[in-house]
């Protein structure tokens, strides 16, 4: 539905390119394979392309174990020349998923041109076998440390116990009470049956290696459940997780948050040029789990709104998921009801409805309040907004060597300017000279901004807390920050004034 290219196909094309040059150059240059690949990684992952976001993340890990290194012999070469081919068949499979997601999108029905999706499930199964050739032998010797930190930890248990045993307080011979040996035993048992229970697939040598993964991916996200969050038996919990389950639906990860900001400390103990956007990428993955705590379930929101609701997993601020209902509600019926949310950014589809002017102006105005907009169609409308207005994907732009942040959802397209005018008038004021013609669709109204230069979308935090004393202008809706931490002008169009 959009008009120009998604931005997530944008960022997927130019990780791509990067990809390519570097494949270009020399075997020795391995380091900007990586980090390539590291960056196509993140941008599938951004898009919601899971499989191949994995595909991208093992070759980056492979690639890193595999670095030629002066003293490698001729097997260890071969190695690396294989991979490097591997990198060319990655780059064909995901411009071919690339391209069958471009085919569905299309609304005008002009490209006729449909993939071959049949040999496209073939090149990735041959891509993953091949793959995992190169993964035995990191998997073996992995394995062979899991099995060696075992052995160690059943004979520190072993010690343990005996020490405990020979501890043991004397206890009262007519009243068989459990000894403080017993206790110690009982618990040390179970801490090696859950130890067994996650280690034995990888030194069973007939359970495959991608069945010992899968198990001990799963053993590591287990979700713990609300009332494990405090164990002091002293306090009430009941409240505090009935307010959680009756506000939200979304259950926030403990063990996954603990795993990941682990990964980041590995990382930032060997960081080197390509480590840091890898701990990065991390790490705002982290701020988002954040961000989806106290979050609304669009799904249970929106139930009695509509005949048939085609919703899964889309979750917003308590605020964002009110104003959509109040949209939904100054709507005629709908017979049905598709969101899908993306990066944080939420899309609702109303099919079969054809609303009237003023609706659509009543609309508008309540998704401006919330950095959305409203898209008539042919066959209905489409509602878009950010899932928070404290952290959203955002598109940045330079003015006089200022920085701006743009809701992501409001962009549309962006034209480099030939010839202008000296001075040039827009929402934001005037500018001198500008190169960068934006457009932007906020609430149901189209507007032009312009910029000296246009950097691209991240996503950021956002500040809306400024002081009623300060005097602003009314498009000014709060300071966005990068993860460098670098203030932006947050550009809130119709926010206030609608």
């Amino acid at each position: 539905m959009a008009e120009e290219r998604p931005l997530f196909l944008v960022d997927i094309d130019r990780a791509l390119e990067g990809l390519v040059i570097a494949q270009s150059q020399e075997l020795g240059n391995f380091d900007s394979l990586i980090m390539h690949c590291v960056d196509l990684a993140n941008a599938l992952d951004g898009a919601r392309m899971v499989e191949l976001s994995n595909f991208a993340t093992e070759l980056s890990q492979q690639l890193k174990d595999h670095r030629p290194s002066n003293a490698q012999n001729e097997a260890e070469s071969k190695s690396s020349k294989e991979l490097v081919l591997l990198v060319h068949d990655l780059v064909e499979i995901v411009r071919a998923e690339t391209e069958s997601v471009s085919v569905l999108a299309d609304e005008n029905g002009e490209n006729t041109h449909t993939p071959d999706l049949t040999h496209l499930e073939s090149q990735k199964k041959e891509f993953w076998k091949q793959l995992l050739r190169f993964n035995k032998q990191s998997i073996a010797h992995s394995l062979s440390e899991v099995h060696a930190s075992l052995s160690h930890a059943h004979a520190a248990v072993d010690s343990f116990k005996h020490r405990a045993i020979s501890q043991s307080s004397v206890v009262d011979p007519i009243i068989d009470y459990p000894t403080q040996s017993d206790i110690i035993n009982k618990r040390l048992d179970q801490t090696i049956q859950d130890l067994d229970a996650i280690f034995k697939p990888f030194l069973n040598p007939m359970t495959s290696a991608s069945d010992g993964i899968a198990t001990l991916d799963t053993a590591l996200t287990i979700p713990v459940a609300a009332t494990e969050i405090n164990d002091m038996s002293s306090l009430d919990k009941s409240i505090a997780t009935n307010f959680i389950d009756q506000n939200s639906q979304y259950s926030f990860n403990r063990r996954a948050a603990l795993n990941r900001l682990q990964a980041v400390r590995m990382i930032a103990q060997k960081a080197k040029g390509w480590s840091r956007s890898e701990s990065d990428h991390l790490l705002s993955d982290q701020q988002d789990d954040i961000v989806r705590v106290g979050q609304q379930s669009l799904k249970k929101r929106f139930e009695g709104l509509s005949d048939e609701l085609l919703i899964d997993e889309v979750y917003a601020d308590p605020d964002i998921a009110q104003t959509l209902v109040t949209c939904l509600s100054i709507l005629p019926p709908c017979p049905s009801i598709f969101a899908v949310e993306q990066g944080s950014m939420i899309f609702v589809d109303l099919d079969a409805i054809v609303p009237t002017e003023d609706q659509v102006v009543a609309i508008g105005g309540l998704l401006a309040s919330i950095a959305g907009s409203i898209e008539v169609m042919e066959q209905g409308i489409r509602m878009s907004c950010p899932s928070s207005l404290i952290r959203m994907p955002i598109v940045n732009m330079v003015r006089h060597h200022e920085l701006y942040a743009i809701p992501a959802v409001q962009y549309l397209s962006s034209d480099r300017i030939l010839e202008s005018e000296k001075t040039v008038w827009d929402q934001l004021g005037s500018i001198e000279e500008p190169k960068i013609q934006l457009k932007l669709r906020v609430g149901n109204q189209l507007y032009e901004l312009y910029a000296h230069e246009f950097i691209g979308m991240q996503t950021m935090n956002i500040h809306l807390e400024i002081p009623s004393s300060i005097s602003k202008p009314a498009w000014l809706g709060g300071i966005a920050l990068d993860g460098d931490s670098q203030a932006h002008y947050w550009v809130a169009i119709d926010r206030f004034t609608r």
